[in-house]
């Protein structure tokens, strides 16, 4: 019985082994046609089966469940609002904003010539004294607040020596001797979202009146507000569930989904703001807190903003629809085109990048290559039919003076620009530089990575003039700059306040709110020369926080000079 046994056995392996081995017929005959169509679409369904954007769908039972995943599903405000302010009772009482209306407010700065050249226009946000004269009222959403509605005070007059005469030297100055000075009144329900201390101390009221109260170090008062009610968790429910407000980080050293400090609302219904506090310390750790995060040098990794001296070049005319001619930036990703165009990170993206694709003109779709094109879409002579093609290379042109070397192509509606667009960025083939303030001849394409935003892969500071390599899809390809032609971008804000919901399969995020750090500023972390996301703090032998009453303040080990950006 025990050898019939292992012969079964045996048998149902070699029949599992050879589940695509086909039968022995000829291979001229019917049979064996129709058996080898049997065994391509079972292998095509095999490969199907193992890809893994389809592997869950086929074998849900392997697929391994998160809940600690984030989703995020904004409100629209024309159904509800949820909001949160900074700080909101600064030098003012701690229950000034509990069951207290009011509008957030933010002086965004008069933009006049102050980076016109940039692809992404956002408000550069003023400084708590900045005057009503340097500035405009807005709401978080950037749309202008109406002066009647402002619930600023009016700035006042003071003595000032510095000023001459009206605008003269500064625009603050009002007459000789006199200047507007901003009022030191400040509402209530105010947000400080740009100017947190996180050494200072913070208390949190239990109860509208604030008769009870606790105060903690390291931390902040935070208001918020919803109108319609704060999701709660049922009887018994524990966990995973309820409503947060988590502070997450823009930083090199965690992804942005790494929660850093949380707290839980626990209040349904609100009527205006309530307030909570959340602690500033890092991941719990009780010598960690947040800091002003700047860094002061161009690294790897580092978000540079491309000034307007970078080479500006010229491509052939873009694409038209209407006629099919043309210049066509290749490829084409899920995000953008040419320099632009990002890998796709999971299906979705794939399916994306597959519909913009499917209209003329058609690239040569290979966004895993480190290659960018630009290509040039002709109607062949003889049938008429468009196909997108090399574009023209751009060569010396004939000149009549000694010295006076001009170029061109047959591409290109320009015949006299300045030389060859791949000496600064190989990829450009068919491009010519122009040295001509930046301009264009004919309908030929301005094309310029001026004012853009990308992320450096590589410093070479070894050469007389340092240059350095910067990404704007990702890391595939990457151009190269003088540094002096780059600088460090401030991030608008650091860190952030986000309004989450638990459940217990996933967290929606339905808020994210920005706030900067002005105090302390980081440790500075010597082994990768960059700073540390937080400040740590000087503690005894014993590993007890020292504090001021011991004679020393709340530092960094290794302070460094610190930046404040001024972007909200």
């Amino acid at each position: 019985m025990a050898s019939l046994r292992i012969l079964k056995s045996a048998a149902a392996v070699l029949a599992l082994l050879f589940r695509f081995a086909t039968a022995q017929f000829p291979r001229s005959s019917q049979n064996y046609i129709e058996e080898m169509l049997a065994q391509d679409s079972a292998l095509n369904d095999l490969l199907l089966e193992t890809q893994p954007d389809l592997n869950y769908y086929f074998r849900p039972q392997s697929a391994i469940l998160s809940n600690d995943n984030y989703r995020f599903d904004y409100p629209i405000v024309t159904q509800y609002r949820i909001n949160m302010i900074i700080d909101p009772c600064r030098n003012l009482a701690p229950n000034c904003c509990m069951n207290v209306y009011g509008v957030n407010e933010y002086p965004s700065i008069l933009r006049n010539n102050f980076e016109t050249e940039r692809q992404v226009i956002f408000p550069v946000i003023g400084k708590e004294e900045e005057v009503a004269i340097n500035y405009n009222l807005i709401y978080e959403d950037a749309v202008a607040v109406p002066s009647l509605n402002s619930r600023f005070a009016d700035d006042h007059s003071e003595f000032d020596t510095d000023c001459k005469s009206l605008g003269k030297p500064y625009e603050y100055c009002q007459a000789k001797n006199w200047a507007y000075a901003r009022s030191k009144y400040r509402p209530a329900c105010l947000d400080y979202n740009q100017t947190l201390n996180a050494d200072n101390t913070c208390i949190h009221c239990t109860d509208p009146d604030c008769l009870v109260n606790t105060t903690s170090n390291f931390c902040v008062q935070v208001g918020y507000t919803s109108t319609t009610f704060i999701p709660q968790c049922g009887p018994g429910a524990a966990g995973h569930c309820g409503t947060f407000l988590e502070i997450h980080s823009n930083n090199p050293y965690y992804p942005i989904e790494t929660v850093i400090s949380s707290v839980q609302l626990t209040t349904r219904n609100v009527s205006g703001y309530y307030t909570t506090t959340i602690p500033l310390t890092w991941m719990s750790e009780s010598n960690k807190i947040l800091c002003a995060y700047t860094e002061s040098f161009i690294r790897k990794g580092s978000l540079v903003y491309i000034l307007p001296s970078a080479p500006v070049c010229c491509c052939p005319t873009p694409y038209k629809p209407q006629t099919r001619i043309g210049s066509w930036q290749c490829p084409v990703g899920p995000n953008g085109q040419g320099a632009f165009a990002t890998i796709p990170l999971n299906l979705a993206e794939t399916l994306l990048m597959d519909s913009l694709n499917m209209a003329y003109p058609y690239c040569p779709n290979d966004v895993t290559s480190r290659d960018d094109t630009v290509k040039c879409s002709v109607a062949d002579p003889l049938t008429g039919r468009n196909y997108l093609t090399e574009c023209d290379d751009v060569r010396l042109k004939n000149t009549t003076s000694i010295g006076n070397f001009r170029y061109g192509s047959s591409s290109l509606a320009g015949y006299s620009y300045d030389g060859l667009c791949t000496d600064w960025y190989p990829n450009l083939k068919g491009c010519a530089i122009t040295l001509n303030r930046g301009l264009c001849q004919g309908t030929d394409l301005k094309y310029t990575f001026g004012g853009m935003t990308g992320i450096v892969t590589e410093v070479d500071n070894t050469k007389a003039i340092p240059t350095v390599r910067v990404s704007f899809n990702g890391g595939r390809t990457d151009y190269n700059f003088l540094k002096s032609d780059v600088k460090l971008e401030l991030y608008k804000s650091m860190y952030e306040i986000w309004w989450v919901v638990k459940t217990p399969v996933e967290n929606v995020v339905m808020k994210r709110k920005g706030f900067n750090i002005t105090s302390p500023t980081c440790t500075l972390d010597s082994t990768l020369q960059q700073y540390f996301p937080y400040t740590i703090l000087q503690t005894d032998k014993n590993g007890v926080l020292k504090t001021k009453a011991d004679g020393v303040t709340h530092i960094p080990l290794d302070s460094g000079t610190v930046l404040t950006p001024n972007h909200a």
